[in-house]
């Protein structure tokens, strides 16, 4: 079963299709309502809402998409779709990245689509069809990434392992239309510009 969050960030141009939609607080409007269930403290969003609401307390510890992970992990999602996780406040930004390390820790697959790439956290494998010369960057997520294969670029690795704060791996070009990565340990955060 997949599931998708709509958070309040950049509006995506893009269909959102899921088993289960979850809009979180101002994600309603995002997404024009087309979500099952809202959840969040209510503070964003501008209208009347339509569709059944878990409530949050403003002065929570959390943010409104890590209930809505915790919401879609008790539902036994196999995979997330994150919207609208880009746009505008560097916090909320890595924030929402690092609720698909969550995700991924849970044991869900996560990817989130924004107007201008795809990501995927990657702790295991990765096939994917890409357009070959699109650009594809990892970022490693956790201190340390150990790469065991990363095939379908111009640069190829082997048995490599990344420090978080190298930058070995960016703009990487796609030379076929398959896209292949094998994580032994660690996380990666797999960036697929359009």
């Amino acid at each position: 079963m997949i599931g998708a969050i709509v958070l309040n960030g950049e509006r995506f141009d893009g269909v959102i299709k899921a088993d289960i939609i979850v809009a979180c607080d101002g994600g309603y409007n995002k997404c024009d309502g087309v979500c099952d269930i809202v959840v969040g403290d209510m503070d964003s969003i501008s209208g009347d809402i339509n569709k059944p609401s878990i409530v949050l307390n403003p002065d929570k510890d959390l943010t409104d998409g890590e209930y809505a992970v915790s919401y879609l992990i008790d539902k036994g999602v196999g995979e997330v779709h994150l919207y609208g996780l880009d746009g505008g406040r560097l916090d909320h930004i890595l924030a929402n990245i690092g609720l698909m390390s969550q995700l991924v820790k849970a044991g869900v697959k996560a990817v989130c689509y924004c107007n201008g790439f795809t990501g995927y956290m990657v702790s295991d494998s990765l096939d994917i069809d890409v357009v070959k010369g699109s650009t594809i960057s990892l970022s490693p997520f956790t201190d340390k990434v150990h790469i065991m294969l990363l095939r379908g670029v111009k640069w190829q690795l082997d048995d490599v392992t990344l420090c978080k704060e190298s930058s070995l791996t960016m703009s990487n070009v796609a030379v076929a239309d398959k896209f292949r990565l094998k994580v032994a340990s660690g996380e990666v955060l797999v960036i697929v510009n359009r």
